[in-house]
């Protein structure tokens, strides 16, 4: 009967692949068939281009802001997967130094689960844009909105741009080796991150932000 539903499901979109590998774990060789998924993406990184006028002075974005992931393997998972991102800024050297430690959201729940993701100080830029990298993260099962599986990933870099001092968003490069090998990159990995009130949690959180779009300085603030 699995067997017979998974030729079935293979001749649907090329998301059903994706699917399989995470939902159908007894089909044949699911992680051959994400590297087959991933193979026909170009791997082409996406330009943050949000439009940002030139900042007399960088916004502040310390604080807590509810953050939003997603990607071409998550369009159908029911929300992209969520963190709290507490960052702090320091200016005492005379450059905008940004922190940023990523809390893994229970997909249901929206409570704390797993880790948090710690990355180095980072220069922004002028323009509010910055880089931030990580050796390599996992997403606990509970906070992946499309299956029950922890995600690994490693050279992790975010290319953020801040929008407001309530708004930051951009792209993600990197390589996800479990469940199966594939690049941030490929699959047009997006977030956006929108200030909330300190000690926001659960339900009382709002909707989680995705790209620039999402997390527009319209939108942003507590």
């Amino acid at each position: 009967m699995l067997s017979s539903t998974c030729r079935a499901l293979s001749l649907s979109s090329n998301l059903v692949p994706v699917l399989l590998v995470v939902l159908f774990g007894a089909c044949v060789d699911p992680e051959q068939r994400f590297n087959d998924y991933a193979s026909r993406i170009v791997d082409a990184r996406v330009v943050v281009q949000p439009d940002v006028p030139p900042f007399e002075t960088i916004p502040d974005v310390s604080g807590t802001f509810l953050t939003g992931l997603t990607a071409d393997i998550l369009a159908g998972a029911p929300g992209p997967i969520q963190f709290l991102s507490t960052q702090t800024v320091d200016k005492s050297s005379g450059k905008y130094m940004l922190t940023l430690s990523l809390q893994p959201l229970d997909k249901t729940t929206r409570l704390p689960v797993g880790s948090p993701i710690g990355y180095a100080p980072v220069e922004v830029a002028a323009n509010g844009s910055f880089n931030a990298s990580v050796a390599s993260l996992t997403i606990p099962a509970a906070a992946n909105t499309l299956a029950p599986i922890d995600i690994v990933a490693d050279s992790i870099v975010i290319h953020g741009q801040i929008l407001t001092a309530n708004a930051h968003c951009g792209t993600l490069d990197g390589n996800v080796t479990s469940p199966a090998i594939g690049s941030l990159a490929a699959q047009h990995t997006t977030y956006g991150a929108i200030r909330v009130a300190p000690g926001t949690m659960g339900n009382a959180l709002p909707p989680p932000p995705k790209n620039c779009a999402t997390a527009s300085p319209a939108d942003a603030g507590p």
